[in-house]
Parts: C-alpha cells; sequence; structure tokens
C-alpha cells in the first residue's frame, strides 16, 4: 500500500459546528490512517477542506438521463449500459459520493456494478441495491419486471430479488412520471397490500423504499411503515403539489419513516406557494 501525507488540509468531521485542530490526513492505501502528517513530502492542500464522504440516498445507475423515453432506455445493449454506469459511478467518488442506494432497475446490472466495486476493479460509491420494484400491473415501471397482481405475487417478486443479491426492496406506491400510463398522483396499492409486502421484506432481512408522489400513497405508505418515503412530493390527482396533509405527516414521525425528498428544480415554485 503506498503511504499518502495531506497537509494544509481543514478537516471537517460532519457533526462538529467547526473544524478539527488536526491539519494533516495520512492515508495508507483505501484508510485513513492518521490525522497528522507522517511524511515530509506530502501533498499540500492549500487550505482545502476534507469532509466525510457524501450519501445520495436515490440513484438508478441504469438509467442514461440524457434519453427520456423508455422504450429508448430498455432498448439499449447492456453491454452500453455497463460501461455508461461505470462511468457514473467513478464520477459520483470523484464528486465526493462514497455511498449510495439504487432505487430500481430491470435487469440487476446495478448489482453486478455493486460487485465490481467491492472487487476493486473500478472506482465507485459503496451501492445498497433494490433490484426490480414491486409495482402494481402496467404500474410505474412494470417494464423493469416487477408487476404483481397478488400478495404472492408481490412474495415472488421479493424472494426474486433477494436471490439476485438486492440489499432492499422497492415499492411504488403511486405512479411516477416515466412511465406515461400512470398518474404520479394516485395511489397504486392500499395499506394492506403495502403492509404485506412490507412484512414479506422484513421477514427476510431487507427494509423497504417506497417511491410515493400523490398524498394518498404517502398516506398509505407511512401508515404501512415502510422504511423510507421517496419524493414525498404531497401531489393530488390532479398533479398538483399542494395536497400537504399535517395527519399523514405526523404518522410520518410517529412510524419512524424516514423521507428521501430527492431532488425536484421546482422546489422554490412550491415554497412560494406555500403560507
Amino acid at each position: 500500500m503506498t503511504v499518502t501525507s495531506y497537509t494544509n488540509v481543514r478537516l471537517w468531521d460532519g457533526k462538529s459546528d467547526t473544524y478539527s485542530n488536526h491539519d494533516a490526513i495520512t492515508v495508507d492505501g483505501d484508510r485513513i490512517v492518521s490525522l497528522s502528517a507522517d511524511r515530509k513530502n506530502g501533498v499540500d492542500c492549500n487550505g482545502l477542506t476534507a469532509i466525510p464522504g457524501l450519501m445520495d440516498a436515490h440513484v438508478h445507475m441504469t438509467i442514461d438521463p440524457d434519453i427520456r423515453g423508455t422504450a429508448e432506455q430498455m432498448a439499449l445493449p447492456s453491454d452500453q449500459v455497463r460501461l455508461a454506469m461505470a462511468e457514473r459511478a467513478r464520477r459520483m467518488v470523484q464528486a465526493g459520493i462514497t455511498t449510495a442506494r439504487d432505487l430500481g432497475g430491470g435487469k440487476w446490472l446495478e448489482i453486478e456494478l455493486r460487485e465490481r466495486i467491492l472487487r476493486g476493479e473500478i472506482p465507485g460509491p459503496r451501492l445498497q441495491c433494490a433490484g426490480q420494484p414491486v409495482t402494481s400491473v402496467k404500474g410505474h415501471c412494470w417494464f423493469w419486471g416487477g408487476e404483481v397482481a397478488t400478495e404472492q405475487d408481490a412474495v415472488d417478486v421479493i424472494d426474486r430479488q433477494k436471490r439476485r443479491g438486492a440489499d432492499l426492496i422497492k415499492i411504488m406506491a403511486t405512479g411516477g412520471k416515466l412511465t406515461k400510463s400512470t398518474n404520479p398522483g394516485v395511489a397504486q396499492f392500499s395499506t394492506r397490500e403495502l403492509e404485506h409486502i412490507v412484512a414479506a421484506a422484513e421477514e427476510r432481512g431487507m427494509r423497504t423504499a417506497a417511491h410515493c408522489h400523490g398524498t394518498a400513497g404517502i398516506g398509505n405508505a407511512a401508515a404501512a411503515c415502510v422504511t423510507t418515503i421517496e419524493h414525498c412530493s404531497w401531489m393530488d390527482e390532479n398533479q398538483d403539489r399542494s395536497a400537504f396533509d399535517e395527519d399523514i405527516a405526523a404518522c410520518i414521525g410517529r412510524n419512524g419513516c424516514f423521507v428521501s425528498p430527492t431532488i425536484y428544480d421546482k422546489w422554490t415554485g412550491i415554497w412560494n406557494k406555500s403560507d
């Protein structure tokens, strides 16, 4: 392993209100071994700030952001997708992202990527992968292979993800914009159905992440005690993002659900409309 010292650097641990008193980091291979310099010929960072690795709670490594059409995404050759995923992973760690949750794909290529990163074959963040999302018949992202019509179907999809090495289970609790035949503001599963999916996942040692744009779906997911609520857009059936519900928000807190709001470029407009 190569030992390298980085000097003249400000350190922030991610929790404190101020920088650390230390001004150097010594790295041995891929591990920080000391908060001091043990070599005179270290790398001078000229006062840059070092922080802990960032976490991205919601990514889709297989999706090309420049291709909007679902059919075009699905038609991409797997080898081409693998190359693009490796490049995205490299760029993520260059941006300081060292951990990410991949919340859905159709061919488990993100799990392949996770294993390549773990073996040290390519640079990239640690990945937690969900595999094929559980969705209703012709529901959001049905083309990824996770359609269910019955409770047993849901168990079968969960078991398939477990066998393929998934770390958690993604649930499409509402429609989504990527699937034009669905309405993001409409719930795809009842609370009872979601409770069954959550229970089946937990029996297999897996947490759950629920895609939720519509307020009705957010309420169902919170009542079912999913681990995380993704997007949480507070959308009505007309897709107006102004359907915030205080009782549902209280249920989210009461049941210990985490909210992953994801990035949305119209947040400012929503904030300006609020009172």
